[in-house]
């Protein structure tokens, strides 16, 4: 078999690169895809748990409606969650400060 040129063994060197660059980038995919399937996993496990609470525990439901009247902020994501929140309190009405002369 004949010696390759610089130039072919350059080209050789440059395919394997790209071969493994993409061989990198399928592995990095896989990856990235097997992490989102676990974090929403765990999303739906710790939503699950503290919904449940919440129909056990009154005082941890107060503080999850105040935390999540605080925290949701996005309108669609406020529509999501609006039926299990009760209705907002009326504002306080304004006092006028005591005259003083």
């Amino acid at each position: 078999m004949a010696r390759l040129t610089d130039a072919e063994r350059a080209t050789q060197v440059a395919e394997q690169i790209a071969q493994k660059q993409a061989e990198l980038h399928a592995i990095q995919m896989r990856q990235r895809r097997r992490e989102r399937k676990e974090d929403t996993q765990r999303k739906i496990v710790v939503g699950g748990t503290v919904l449940a609470v919440m129909q056990t525990d009154p005082s941890f439901r107060e503080q999850m409606h105040a935390l999540l009247r605080v925290r949701v902020t996005r309108t669609q994501d406020r529509a999501v969650i609006a039926t299990m929140l009760p209705p907002e309190p009326p504002p306080a009405k304004p006092t006028a400060p005591p005259i003083t002369k």
